[in-house]
């Protein structure tokens, strides 16, 4: 039995190429759970409780099969399937940035056998700062109100991190929620480990 199924903003986030997402279930009567991912119900990926859309998936709309499994049982029957509400979006344009980017988020091969380590602190604006209607109007009146928008800013936040490659990341001003419905199982889906 499938008793639950977690993932950032429930399936209503924006999606964006390059952004990882992660599906959590919680599962009884079960020893495990297969999760196959679809992209315009063409299976994309399987066995991972994570996908992270590639250009080949603009435009499409991603779901996620969840099928119980324990020995002796199939999971045919219980199975459950979910639908990501937009469909894949490419990242924004950055013009300012995108062109030093590269520079920036390029490791050598040599980093690791010099033992480098890169750390990245970013402080991510709490979103009861960022949603509060007298901070839109008086201190983030230059941003329209969608960009502000948790469910767009959270993923294109959690890609801006992953692109430099860091070995540490620090963060300030992080949501509890933010953390336990997107960061945590998204980090740890591309081997990190968080702490709140």
């Amino acid at each position: 039995t499938i008793m639950s199924v977690h993932t950032f903003e429930d399936f209503e986030a924006r999606v964006f190429v390059g952004v990882p997402l992660a599906v959590e279930a919680h599962i009884l009567h079960a020893t495990r759970a297969v999760v196959v991912w679809f992209a315009d119900s063409v299976e994309v990926c399987r066995e991972s409780y994570s996908y992270t859309p590639s250009k080949e998936d603009t435009g499409k709309r991603l779901s996620v099969l969840i099928i119980p499994i324990r020995p002796g049982h199939s999971g045919e029957g219980c199975e459950e399937a979910f639908e990501y509400q937009n469909p894949v979006e490419a990242l924004p344009s950055l013009p300012l940035i995108h062109p030093m980017r590269d520079a920036w988020t390029i490791r050598s091969r040599d980093s690791t056998l010099n033992n480098e380590l890169r750390v990245l602190s970013y402080n991510l604006l709490a979103d009861l700062y960022a949603s509060r209607k007298v901070d839109q109007a008086v201190m983030y009146n230059h941003c329209p109100v969608e960009f502000l928008a948790r469910r767009r800013r959270m993923p294109l936040l959690l890609y801006e991190m992953l692109v430099y490659q860091p070995d540490v990341i620090c963060l300030q001003e992080v949501d509890a929620s933010i953390f336990s419905g997107l960061f945590r199982p998204c980090l740890e889906s591309q081997g990190y480990q968080g702490y709140y």
